[in-house]
């Protein structure tokens, strides 16, 4: 009797094993949380009434699904980096794909940034210091990473300037 509880139970136990768990299935749908969930988010809009109203901020604009460099960015160096430096609600972020998102491919639809804020290329940041933009950083293809999207010592000397890092 006892050897029979004992096969039976490793019976169950293969059984389950050799279930595929639906933990493991690949999702072929696009994911339903937000990125930038790390980084407060702002419009083109309140980004200039801040602007107007003389404010001091450090913006990112970055695209979310078409520019594989912004991904690396956000994902191997923003997000991890976020609480480290205390960066949560300093740095805010304007989606283009949701605010701009023909920009990418559309040097006329970009020229709204390039104007307004002074930058061609994302991921960029900009800080902006009484209402005016008083300097930038941004993704270049001269600066490419294939890591982190852009380059490290040049990103992190910007930051130590604009008092993001120490």
């Amino acid at each position: 009797m006892r050897l029979i509880k004992i096969f039976l139970c490793l019976c169950i136990c293969l059984l389950t094993a050799c279930t595929p768990s639906n933990n493991n299935q690949v999702d072929d749908q696009p994911s339903n949380t937000p990125a930038f969930d790390f980084l407060d988010r702002m419009t083109l809009e309140e980004l200039d009434k801040a602007i107007e109203y003389g404010e001091n901020l450090y913006i990112y604009f970055g695209w979310t699904k078409n520019s594989q460099e912004c991904v690396r960015f956000q994902e191997n160096f923003l997000e991890p980096n976020i609480e480290y430096y205390n960066w949560n609600g300093l740095i805010r972020v304007v989606d283009l794909d949701e605010e701009l998102p023909d920009a990418l491919d559309d040097r006329i639809a970009r020229r709204e940034l390039t104007q307004k804020y002074g930058i061609k290329y994302a991921p960029s940041i900009i800080f902006i210091k009484f209402g005016k933009v008083e300097s930038v950083f941004e993704w270049t293809p001269e600066t490419n990473d294939l890591n982190t999207g852009v380059d490290l010592d040049l990103l992190r000397e910007w930051m130590t300037s604009v008092n993001l890092m120490k």
